[in-house]
């Protein structure tokens, strides 16, 4: 628990310019269009089923490729951290 939050993992980088990918998968076709992220890659066979009231079953097979690399920001300077004291 970090907070008032909880999480299952919790990544830590050093500070500093650390490039990291985020993987993004979406579930072709399911309603919401939600786009799910994650530190590791997803797995590309999954996939979603449901049946509706009517006995309908839908497939909702995973699309992946939906990743972005961002930075972690710089750490202060000494000098800077000294003037904020």
């Amino acid at each position: 628990m970090v907070g008032r939050s909880s999480y299952r993992k919790l990544y830590i980088y050093p500070l500093g310019e650390v490039k990291i990918t985020i993987y993004g998968l979406v579930y072709r076709g399911e309603p919401t269009g939600t786009l799910h992220l994650s530190f590791e890659p997803h797995n590309p066979h999954r996939k979603i089923i449901e049946t509706d009231a009517s006995g309908v079953c839908n497939e909702y097979p995973a699309e992946t490729g939906m990743d972005c690399v961002v930075a972690a920001p710089r750490a202060p300077s000494r000098s800077a951290m000294s003037l904020a004291s």
